[in-house]
Formats: C-alpha cells, structure tokens, sequence
C-alpha cells in the first residue's frame, strides 16, 4: 500500500516548517499551508472546534492538487517521475536536523512537465541561528493570498491547469466538514468506516456506509474540518 504514497510536511506563508507537520529523511513534500478559519456562524453546527488550516493534514490535500495536475498535463506519468520533478522544481528548505526538504512550487512543476523541461532547483535556505534570548513571538496567519503566491499557483490555473480528471480521495479519522460552502457540487461520494465493536460514528451502526452526509464530522470529533478549504 506504500508503493505509490507520498508524505508531506506544513511550512507556514513564511516558509518555515509548521509545528504540527511531518519531518523526516523520507518526507516527500512540504506544503504551504496556515490560515485563518472562516468565519461561518451559519455552519456553526457542522465546523465544531473550528481552529486555523495547518499542519500536516491540512497540507496533504496541496500536495495531492498538485499531483492532480501532474496527471491532468501528462496523464501517463508515474507517482515515481511526479515525485522527482516535483523535488526537482522544488524550493530547498533545511530543517534543523533534516535538510535539503522541497517545498511544492506549482507553477514551476507545471512549466516543467508541459515543456520536458527541468528548471533548476533553488539553493538551500540557510538555517536560522538561534537566538540565546528568549523572545514572545505571535504566531503568524497569512491570508489566502500569501499562501497562493508562495505556491504560485494562480499562474497555473492561468494556464488552464486545474486537475481536471483526478478523483482526490480525502481520508480523515474524525471525519470531514461536508457542509463547508468550499466543497460544494465537489463532493463526488461519501463512505463512512467505522468500529461497531465500540461506539461507530456510522449512523448505521456497521463498519461501512455509503451515502450523502455520512463522512460528515461529529460533534467532538473537528479534526476533518482542518482540510475545509484548502
């Protein structure tokens, strides 16, 4: 089940590595991705626990957009040759202990695969030394817009590269926010797996359902509302 996956780490508009994100040797991506959550007091119900978009989970949903439109400008290519031309197109971000992470550039990765030509990947951001005094910092939210240019990403749906033809299947424990306006005539099908043997969040009681609103995120469980959006 690993054969074709990809792993993927958060940095903020700032382009520095997210608190709750993935970081490792193996990591596959980075992602731009920390933003503040609507205000949507007319969806109160469905978006429990509603918190600013960040993290890994909110930033796997990015990397498969990206991977969506790899398909849609070359439909034969490999998860394998999308990976290599998405690192290769990629920013260098180093960590403190691992270096050399790619953060997704959309646009270039597009320009690359359309014209069989790899750009040349960017040098490495040099590390930040840190500071022995210890300093009160806010934590930074970027708007959409920061976000977007940071991926250059409105330059590729310029181009007419949207994804069109991939199916993004999104996989969350606690459930997705269906009800967000961002998702609407998007939602292609809804399944539900759950655990009859404890308390299912299925509304069947059994392991599987299929059907409009069951993948919809209970109250208590908000972590399916951080992908809302992205």
């Amino acid at each position: 089940c690993l054969e074709d996956a990809v792993s993927v780490g958060a940095v903020n508009g700032l382009g520095e590595i997210e608190d709750y994100s993935n970081v490792g040797q193996d990591l596959t991506f980075l992602a731009p991705v920390n933003l503040p959550a609507p205000t949507l007091p007319e969806f109160e119900s469905e978006l429990v626990n509603n918190h600013p978009f960040t993290g890994s989970s909110a930033a796997a949903p990015v990397v498969a957009a990206m991977m969506a439109i790899g398909r849609q400008i070359k439909p034969d290519s490999t998860v394998d040759e999308l990976v290599e031309l998405g690192k290769a197109t990629g920013k260098s971000i180093d960590d403190y202990l691992i270096k050399d992470l790619r953060l997704v550039d959309f646009f270039a990765f597009s320009q690359a695969l359309s014209t069989g030509f790899e750009t040349t990947t960017t040098t490495p951001t040099p590390t930040p030394t840190p500071t022995e005094t210890p300093t009160t910092t806010q934590r930074p939210v970027e708007s959409p817009e920061k976000i977007f240019e940071l991926l250059k990403v409105e330059k590729v749906w310029e181009a007419g590269f949207l994804g069109t033809g991939s199916v993004v299947a999104v996989f969350d424990r606690d459930g997705f926010a269906t009800a967000h306006p961002a998702f609407e005539g998007k939602i292609l099908e809804e399944v539900c797996f759950g655990d009859p043997s404890t308390d299912s969040y299925c509304s069947n009681g059994k392991e599987v359902e299929v059907g409009s609103g069951v993948a919809l995120n209970h109250p208590g469980a908000a972590h399916g509302t951080l992908t809302a959006g992205v």
